[in-house]
């Protein structure tokens, strides 16, 4: 296994990360976390694994030299839309061993969550990101407080503002949301929803078609933000489900499992425990 993996792992919703971004998270002793990463697979580490935002890659470098399996975490995909190239080469220099593991760029992924095809046979057969005019559907990302920058700069390049268009909030998220409108309109609409952070802008005939085909915003939890404490091993099933349902779940474990050895009071009721009527565990975690 290489020594230090730079993984990708997609764009924030758990279950769209690959196995082998996966397997790296499960078999690393050292994670570092890029900015935008979130939490949500980090539930699957070793217990012992080391977790912090990347500071810098000399530190990577010293870890690696120093026998520990490092797994650097990054938004969508390594070598795209991050500095996961520079790391790359920085590493190569090093004369570490390494490999990247692609992922799912959030571009990709937000719009078929939110119910938008990208292509359409025989109506939308390019896709362009940023600024263009020849993709017949445009996904342009925007940082928070750019919306109405990015639509007048769309209008000014040729866009008409009858265009069907749609605005992703949290894109890639399990708490994901569309808001569509004619391009012309849209600033107006999505300024009821309170835009916050990140979105992506969805332009082209697809956009017309997501009412119908926008599956997640019919879960029963979409929307919902639903907090999780438990121990950090335990949350899987759990945030799994809450997931599927469509809730976006904010990992914070506040409890830690320690073998306890038994003090006075705990052997005395041991001994006496063929007098005793009920014994009661109050979680799992005390069986």
């Amino acid at each position: 296994m290489s020594r230090v993996r730079l993984v990708g792992v997609g764009p924030g919703h758990p279950g769209l990360a690959t196995l082998q971004a996966v397997e790296a998270i499960k078999e690393a002793d050292v994670i570092r976390n890029c900015d935008g990463c979130g939490t949500g697979l980090l539930h699957l580490a070793m217990p012992n694994a080391d977790i912090a935002p990347l500071e810098s890659v000399d530190e990577v470098i010293r870890l690696a030299r120093n026998g520990r399996k490092v797994t650097v975490l990054f938004p969508g995909n390594p070598y795209a839309f991050s500095n996961g190239s520079e790391i790359a080469d920085r590493l190569e220099r090093a004369g570490i061993d390494f490999e990247a593991v692609p992922g799912l760029i959030v571009e990709l992924a937000a719009p078929v969550m939110s119910g938008i095809p990208l292509t359409i046979e025989g109506l939308s057969a390019s896709i362009g990101f940023g600024l263009v005019t020849g993709g017949e559907t445009v996904v342009l990302r925007l940082a928070s407080g750019w919306l109405e920058s990015g639509i007048t700069a769309l209008l000014q390049n040729g866009r008409a503002p009858e265009t069907p268009a749609a605005l992703v909030l949290n894109p890639g998220q399990p708490g994901q949301h569309r808001v569509s409108a004619p391009l012309g309109e849209l600033a107006r609409k999505a300024a009821t929803y309170g835009v916050k952070g990140d979105a992506l802008l969805v332009l082209g005939p697809g956009v017309e078609m997501s009412d119908r085909l926008d599956t997640l915003s019919k879960r029963p939890l979409h929307g919902r933000r639903i907090l999780i404490t438990r121990a950090r091993h335990q949350v899987d099933p759990f945030r799994r489900e809450l997931v599927d349902l469509g809730a976006a779940v904010v990992e914070i474990p506040t409890l830690e499992i320690r073998r306890l050895p038994a003090d006075a009071r705990v052997s005395n009721a041991i001994k006496n425990l063929d007098r005793t009527a009920l014994v009661i565990f109050a979680s799992a975690n005390a069986v």
